[in-house]
């Protein structure tokens, strides 16, 4: 059994964003249902029941009492990602697990994803930067001075990893965790990567340690593997702004009077069209910001790092068309 799990807790445009990432994977979904099924953690399983009618769904009900225990004694809201994903191999240890974040959905094939998923294998979303050259700018020089912590740290220190100590480098790359996809062979590390990110926070309280301690503990054991091209994963703020409005006007009480088949046609169709459209209505904005307030660098830089989110190179005849219309301030068709 491979065990699909979202979780989403919160304001009501996290649920949505998890509805239609639950959605895009059973649209692209054509094997056996009777060997998968989404596990949906969340405070609200009301609000998404009407939505994923007819769907293999399990909920898990999130209290606040629980998520204080999930996140642990410094409160780190990522650390539940791990600890659910360690209490799942716990209570099936036989099976695969593959975690989306709620702000992904699928453009591919997820059987082919799935099919990725072997033994000496783990997927995550993608690669990013190396560790040294991740010292965000744009933040605060708290922040800034966190994250030199948490990277010195990993540099210097080594790390209990099952039997063996291991000594990583500030040079190694880190991984985007939006997705991790991982077989029964990878369970015993999960207690290691709680471990790790518990070290690392105490060390720098970086907002993105969980995936740290992913890219860190995972290949002590197997390979890393892209799942980009299969997920597109809108991290990025104004990506999420655009989303929200998007899911907004989709997630009504009239979609959920249509068949489960009708949903998925729909959605399917929107994976198809979404990631291009969000990513170039953000590269306008942030195009006329830079050109209106005297940051032509800064917007172009914006643009790019929201052109980077997408699964593959979007540079064909037809974005660069709809970019060109971007940079000239034309609407978009």
């Amino acid at each position: 059994m491979t065990r699909h799990i979202i979780l989403s807790y919160g304001r009501s445009t996290e649920h949505q964003r998890a509805i239609f990432a639950i959605l895009s994977f059973w649209s692209w979904y054509t094997g056996d249902r009777s060997t998968i099924k989404t596990v949906v953690y969340t405070d609200q399983p009301a609000a998404f029941a009407p939505y994923l009618e007819g769907l293999p769904i399990e909920y898990k009900l999130l209290t606040p009492a629980s998520l204080e225990e999930m996140y642990g004694p410094q409160r780190y809201i990522h650390r539940a990602k791990a600890v659910i994903i360690d209490q799942l191999f716990r209570d099936y240890p036989t099976d695969r697990v593959l975690f989306c974040d709620s702000d992904t959905f699928f453009v591919a094939s997820s059987d082919e994803l799935l099919g990725l998923m072997q033994p000496g294998v783990s997927l995550m979303h993608m690669r990013e930067a190396r560790y040294v050259d991740s010292v965000t700018k744009g933040v605060s020089s708290e922040e800034v001075q966190g994250i030199q912590k948490a990277v010195d740290y990993i540099d210097s220190h080594p790390f209990q990893i099952g039997s063996r100590q291991h000594q990583f480098q500030k040079t190694q790359f880190m991984w985007n965790s939006g997705v991790l996809g991982l077989t029964e062979e990878v369970a015993s590390l999960l207690p290691d990567v709680c471990a790790t990110l518990d070290t690392l926070y105490r060390n720098g309280k970086w907002l993105v340690t969980e995936q740290v301690a992913f890219s860190l503990v995972l290949p002590t054991k197997t390979k890393l593997l892209a799942s980009n091209h299969y997920v597109f994963h809108y991290w990025f703020k104004p990506l999420k702004v655009l989303m929200d409005g998007l899911l907004a006007a989709l997630l009504t009480p009239q979609f959920t009077t249509l068949t489960v088949s009708e949903r998925l046609t729909k959605v399917k169709h929107l994976t198809n069209k979404w990631p291009h459209l969000i990513v170039l209505s953000n590269a306008r904005e942030e195009v006329i910001r830079g050109f209106s307030g005297g940051g032509v660098i800064h917007g172009l830089k914006s643009a790019k790092l929201a052109v980077d989110t997408l699964p593959s190179s979007p540079f064909n005849a037809k974005f660069a068309k709809s970019l060109f219309n971007v940079l000239t301030h034309k609407p978009l068709r």
